[in-house]
């Protein structure tokens, strides 16, 4: 097995991530390296300028159906749970919103101290300077960094591939 890319965003001044531009880097490593067939999803992502349409937009396409659902089972006799679980899930990304929409600097010093500390031939595998870094540059990289995950050689239906995918 592999292991991952472990990257440090907050080790430089100039890489400050954008909610956009990580939408927009995502969108090109999506491109650039498709994923199987047997991963695609349909998935939406609605961005509403005002917290009253937010809500009026979370209620029409979570709440409303999650209460339509929680009485579907309640007749049935089973314990709604629905409801609850976007209530959470509404409540965690609440207390997430300051991390995704503030930016945060911290001093590089131990940082620096430690790329001193580094071998020199460990220096091709591990570096901690990423001064002129990018976080396109970066999520480019991931793959090529990752050769287990070659999809030219897989040769799991998707329906095998289903069942990995959602354990």
């Amino acid at each position: 097995c592999v292991s991952p890319l472990v990257v440090n965003c907050t080790a430089t001044e100039k890489l400050q991530v954008k909610l956009s531009e990580y939408n927009e880097t995502m969108t090109e490593l999506t491109l650039k390296y498709p994923l199987p067939l047997s991963f695609e999803q349909n998935t939406n992502l609605i961005i509403v300028p005002y917290k009253a349409l937010y809500y009026i937009v979370a209620a029409y396409q979570h709440y409303l159906l999650a209460i339509v659902l929680d009485g579907i089972k309640k007749i049935l006799g089973k314990k709604p749970r629905v409801y609850s679980l976007y209530r959470f899930y509404d409540t965690v990304m609440g207390s997430l919103n300051f991390f995704l929409f503030h930016c945060f600097e911290f001093e590089r010093k131990n940082l620096e101290y430690l790329d001193e500390l580094i071998q020199p031939e460990d220096r091709k595998d591990l570096t901690l300077d990423f001064r002129d870094a990018t976080i396109l540059e970066m999520s480019l990289a991931l793959p090529e960094v990752s050769p287990f995950y070659d999809w030219k050689i897989d040769r799991k239906s998707q329906s095998e591939r289903q069942m990995i995918k959602y354990k």
